[in-house]
C-alpha cells in the first residue's frame, strides 16, 4: 500500500523548513516539532523515515532584551516621577511614583510584589520587607538600605488613607490615595510612565 509512498527524507525536511523564512523562531520550532512527531508516526510504516533531531531545530531568540539603567538615567526618572501631577484623587501620586520606583530598583522585586506591600510588610527597626506567597508559593525577606528605610519613613508618614481591611493599612506604593482606597489599574501605572519616560528623555 505505500510501496510508492515519498519517504521522508533529511532534504526533503530541510527544505520544507528553508521554504518558511517568513515565520518566526518560536513557529518554526513548532512547526520543527510537528514534523518530528509525523516523522515518527511514518517510521511505523516506512522505516527509512528520517526522524529530525531536536537539536536540529531552530535557536530559540528571546523577545526580551533587558535594559541596564545607569545611575543617572535612575536620577531621571526620579526627577520625572517627581514632576507627575497630583489630583484630589491621587494626591500622593508624584511621592507614590517615587517611592514605587526606588523600592523596585534597591530591592529587585517584581512589580506585582511591590504593588502589593502592605505597612504590616515592612519591618523599619531591621530595615526587611516581607514578601509573602508570590511566585511558586515561596515567601522570602527582603533587606533594604538605610538610604531607602528614610525614604520609605518619608512616604509611610505621608499615608494617612486606611485600607480596606479593619486592622490594617495599605502600603502599595502605586495606591490612589482616596477614601475608597482602590488599587489602580496596571494601564494607570503604564500611562503615567510613559509620561514620565517622555519627559526624560533629551530635547
Amino acid at each position: 500500500m505505500f510501496t510508492d509512498s515519498v519517504v521522508l527524507t533529511r532534504d526533503l525536511l530541510c527544505r520544507w523548513l528553508a521554504s518558511k523564512p517568513h515565520l518566526a523562531p518560536a513557529t518554526m520550532r513548532a512547526h520543527a516539532s510537528a514534523a518530528r512527531q509525523f516523522c515518527r508516526y511514518m517510521a511505523r510504516i516506512e522505516p527509512r523515515t528520517w526522524i529530525p533531531d531536536p537539536s536540529l531545530y531552530p535557536a530559540r531568540v528571546p523577545q526580551f532584551r533587558p535594559h541596564l539603567f545607569t545611575t543617572a538615567e535612575v536620577r531621571d526618572l526620579l526627577a520625572a516621577a517627581g514632576r507627575l501631577p497630583s489630583s484630589k484623587n491621587w494626591a500622593l501620586g508624584p511621592q507614590a511614583f517615587c517611592t514605587l520606583l526606588l523600592v523596585l530598583y534597591a530591592t529587585g522585586l517584581r512589580i506585582g510584589e511591590a504593588l502589593r506591600l502592605r505597612f504590616s510588610d515592612v519591618d523599619m527597626d531591621e530595615r526587611t520587607l516581607f514578601i509573602g506567597g508570590t511566585k511558586f508559593f515561596k515567601s522570602r525577606w527582603v533587606p533594604f538600605s538605610a538610604s531607602l528605610a528614610q525614604h520609605l519613613h518619608t512616604y509611610l508618614a505621608a499615608r494617612t488613607v486606611p485600607c480596606c481591611g479593619p486592622d490594617d493599612h495599605s502600603l502599595r506604593c502605586c495606591q490612589y490615595v482616596s477614601f475608597d482606597a482602590q488599587r489602580p489599574k496596571r494601564t494607570g501605572l503604564t500611562r503615567s510612565g510613559s509620561r514620565s519616560r517622555t519627559e526624560t528623555k533629551p530635547p
